[in-house]
């Protein structure tokens, strides 16, 4: 029985991990004070959480605790335990805590489900899964850059989802996609930024032979 429970734990902690690959980068929503990033967060700290009570039942039933090591880790760490420590004399202990709050990124919470995410894949993960994972980062990317493309062109799937009508016109003229791609990042520097950064996954995928 526990056997099947520990195979049952092991599904949900690769899903979530698979989840926070391909769903995250392709998450917006109205339903936010902002479209983009508040609704991905939400979903990153969903995650964190499902991964971090699947990977502690895990050492219940196993009767083992393990504990990473790893020199990205515990760089990490080190960081996490300043920016706490930073916390308690922080002036707006709000934003420090929770990130700016049209984003909820960037502060103490953030910071500890980014931990999270990775202290438990070097726990959960092995070499194989770590390759497969890479290459899911890969493929969301390949996503996000189809869904932008059409956007240059007048065309925005986003609008179509947003107003019911392919166009960009949902957009204000700031934010004119067909000036500045932007897909379902919200900025074009961050749509950069994740897809020099899924370049990057794939050249590890490809070449990486030791996964701690």
């Amino acid at each position: 029985m526990s056997d099947k429970i520990s195979k049952l734990i092991d599904r949900v902690i690769w899903f979530s991990y698979l989840a926070l690959a391909i769903i995250t980068p392709l998450l917006f929503s109205t339903k936010n004070s902002e479209l983009f990033e508040v609704p991905k967060m939400i979903f990153v700290y969903l995650a964190a959480t499902i991964i971090l009570f699947a990977t502690l039942i895990k050492f219940v039933l196993d009767k083992k605790i393990l504990i990473p090591k790893s020199w990205p880790l515990a760089a990490f760490l080190i960081f996490l335990i300043f920016q706490t420590l930073s916390t308690f004399t922080s002036i707006d202990k709000f934003t420090s805590i929770f990130g700016y709050p049209s984003r909820l990124n960037g502060g103490l919470l953030s910071q500890f489900a980014y931990f999270t995410i990775l202290a438990t894949a070097l726990i959960n993960l092995n070499l194989a899964k770590a390759r497969q994972l890479l290459l899911a980062i890969v493929t969301s990317a390949v996503a996000v850059s189809l869904w932008g493309i059409p956007a240059h062109f007048g065309r925005d799937p986003s609008c179509l989802i947003l107003s019911g009508r392919l166009t960009s016109s949902c957009w204000q003229k700031d934010f004119d996609p067909t000036l500045r791609i932007f897909s379902t990042l919200g900025q074009p520097n961050w749509l950069a930024s994740y897809l020099w950064q899924s370049l990057l996954s794939w050249f590890l995928a490809k070449t990486c032979q030791n996964f701690y």
